[in-house]
């Protein structure tokens, strides 16, 4: 990464791995099993010392093949990059 305020200093990404901790209330809405296999990637955008991006993303790891799962928890890629092959896309709601 090459820092956008014109001072040559880097942005560093990094990626933060866990198994999404759900609440009780969203246990009991979408079931034990499914909210096993979830999971979220925090990533954290800095400059110098500063943060300056801070993103959280939660994913369905039972809806993805195994080879994606393990390139997401083990590697600091960009969620996008590693899912492309599926064509995903989104929809404003």
């Amino acid at each position: 990464f090459g820092a956008a305020d014109g001072t040559g200093a880097p942005l560093h990404a990094h990626v933060l791995h866990r198994q999404c901790p759900l609440g009780e209330r969203h246990r009991a809405e979408i079931g034990s099993e499914l909210a096993a296999s979830w999971r979220s990637r925090t990533v954290v955008l800095r400059l110098s010392r500063r943060i300056v991006s801070l993103a959280s993303l939660w994913y369905d790891a039972a809806a993805l093949p195994p080879g994606m799962v393990r390139e997401l928890e083990t590697s600091r890629r960009p969620f996008g990059d590693v899912v492309g092959p599926l064509s995903p896309w989104r929809k404003s709601v």
